[in-house]
C-alpha cells in the first residue's frame, strides 16, 4: 500500500473499509518508497486530521525515513505550519534539531522552499535560524537567497539570521542572489546591510515602434469602398468600346483580308469586283 492509500484508508470511517487499516495498527507501517511511516507520509499531504490521530495513538514523531528526515522534514518541505507544533509537542527538541542525511534541519528545508510562515513557526520554537550545513556551509539564509524567496529572506532577518555570514566559497546570501540574478531578494539583503543593489532592477518592456495603421478590416475601408450606384455612368464611347473588346476576347476567329496577287490583271477585267471588295478574305485562328 503506498502512502496516500494509506492516508485514504485510514481517513475512512469503520463499516467503509477502513477498519482493516486504523491508526493503531497503521502507525508503525512502512511504504515500500522511501520507508516512510504513516505519519511521514500523512505530513507530506498535510493530512492534519490523520497525523493527529496517529500521534494520539502513539505514532513516533521522532523517526527517521530512508534519508533521514523526519516526519517534521516533511510538514516543513510542504508549508503545513498547523502540523509543527503538535509535532515538536511530541518529538521536543531532539526532533526540532533533527538533521537528514545531508545535515538538513527542519528549518533549512522550510526555507530552501520558501514557505516563511514554517520558518517563523519552527524558529519561534527555538530551532537555529543561523545553522549551517555542514559540507557547503550554507545557512537558510543562503538556501533562501539562492532561491529568491524574498518573503523568506526577510523572515529570517527579522529571526535574527546574520547576512554576514558565509558558506564555505566565501559567499554570503547576497552573493549567492547576486550570482542568481534574484533582483528583489538582493535589494532585501543589501538594504538589510547597507550595500547598493549589485543586480540592476528589470528593464521595462522596451517600446515598439507604432505602426502605420491598415485600412482592412476597419470602418475607413468601408468608407472608402464604392457601391456600383456610386460610380459615375460610362460615357457611350467607353461602353461601345468596352463593348467590342468584350466580344473579340470571347472569340478565336477573326477574317483576314489577303491582297490578290493579279492587281494589274484584274484591271482589263470587266470591272467586277469580288464581294469581298476586290480583296480576297481568310479565316484566320487567333
Amino acid at each position: 500500500m503506498d502512502g496516500a492509500a494509506l492516508v485514504r484508508a485510514l481517513r475512512r470511517p469503520r463499516g467503509a473499509g477502513g477498519g482493516a487499516v486504523r491508526a493503531g495498527a497503521a502507525k508503525e507501517l512502512r511504504t515500500a518508497s522511501g520507508n516512510r511511516t504513516p505519519l511521514h507520509v500523512a505530513c507530506m499531504h498535510g493530512s492534519v486530521d490523520v497525523a493527529l490521530a496517529l500521534l494520539h495513538c502513539g505514532a513516533r514523531a521522532l523517526v527517521a525515513d530512508e534519508g533521514r528526515a523526519t516526519p517534521l522534514h516533511a510538514a516543513a518541505g510542504g508549508g503545513h505550519v498547523a502540523l509543527i507544533g503538535p509535532l515538536l509537542e511530541a518529538g521536543r527538541e531532539a526532533l526540532r534539531d533533527a538533521v537528514d542525511s545531508d545535515g538538513r534541519s527542519a528549518l533549512h528545508v522550510a526555507a530552501a522552499a520558501g514557505h516563511e510562515a514554517a520558518v517563523a513557526a519552527l524558529a519561534g520554537a527555538g530551532a537555529a535560524v543561523s545553522g549551517q550545513l555542514p559540507r557547503s556551509g550554507r545557512s537558510a539564509l543562503h538556501l533562501a537567497a539562492v532561491e529568491g524567496h524574498a518573503e523568506t529572506v526577510k523572515t529570517l532577518l527579522g529571526c535574527g539570521a546574520s547576512p554576514e555570514a558565509r558558506d564555505a566559497a566565501g559567499r554570503t546570501a547576497l552573493d549567492l542572489a547576486a550570482l542568481a540574478l534574484r533582483y528583489d531578494t538582493c535589494l532585501v539583503l543589501s538594504s538589510a546591510q547597507g550595500l547598493p543593489c549589485p543586480v540592476p532592477a528589470p528593464s521595462a518592456e522596451p517600446e515598439l515602434a507604432p505602426v502605420a495603421p491598415t485600412l482592412e478590416g476597419s470602418e475607413d475601408e468601408e468608407d472608402l469602398r464604392l457601391d456600383d450606384e456610386d460610380l459615375p455612368p460610362p460615357s457611350p464611347a467607353a461602353a461601345g468600346a468596352g463593348s467590342e473588346g468584350r466580344q473579340r476576347a470571347g472569340s478565336g476567329r477573326r477574317r483576314v483580308p489577303v491582297p490578290d496577287d493579279d492587281d494589274d490583271d484584274d484591271d482589263d477585267d470587266d470591272g467586277d469586283e469580288d464581294e469581298g471588295g476586290g480583296e480576297g478574305a481568310v479565316d484566320m485562328d487567333l
